[in-house]
């Protein structure tokens, strides 16, 4: 899992203590992060790798405790992450950019009724596709009139289960 956050440089010698609970309540330390930034007064982004376990089932909780050199300290908001709720499913185009024609790829089969659309930065539908997939993972999409260059979006809405999933292409 990978966490991260964003803070202002307002000190040299900031220590983050990534914490970890299973009960939103009582929390541990897992990481640790040190700033001896020179930058005061910037946002830096911070990042942290959390390995997750055959232990870490259900809801589990992650904070931020911030200490500044004169003994400070400050916590972030709390976040859940539920681990029963399953994987998100992941997708992927190509080729990308597109030229002619754009593949969609599901990192798993799919069931279920689906509506392709392809969608410029403005959030006009430039093109639709309706489809049916059965325990298949590819949609292709044939671009009718070729879009002016530039980025997009492609959505791709399982109208049977009441999910989305977006991805960007460039197309040119």
């Amino acid at each position: 899992m990978h966490l991260q956050w964003q803070a202002t440089n307002d000190q040299n010698n900031i220590t983050y203590e990534i914490q970890y609970s299973t009960n939103g309540t009582q929390f541990s330390p897992i990481g640790y992060k040190q700033v001896n930034s020179s930058e005061t007064g910037t946002v830096s982004e911070f990042q942290y790798q959390y390995n997750l376990s055959a232990n870490d089932a259900g809801t589990i909780y992650f904070r931020i405790k911030k200490t500044s050199p004169d003994g400070v300290v400050s916590y972030s908001v709390i976040k859940r992450v539920n681990q029963d709720a399953g994987a998100t499913v992941g997708i992927q185009t190509y080729p990308n950019p597109v030229v002619n024609s754009v593949t969609l790829v599901f990192d798993e089969n799919q069931t279920g009724n689906f509506m392709l659309e392809l969608i410029n930065i403005t959030g006009q539908v430039i093109q639709k596709k309706s489809m049916t997939l059965t325990s298949n993972n590819l949609i292709n999409l044939d671009l009718n009139s070729h879009p002016s260059k530039g980025m997009y979006f492609l959505r791709a809405r399982d109208q049977s289960h009441n999910k989305q999933y977006i991805t960007k292409v460039m197309i040119e």
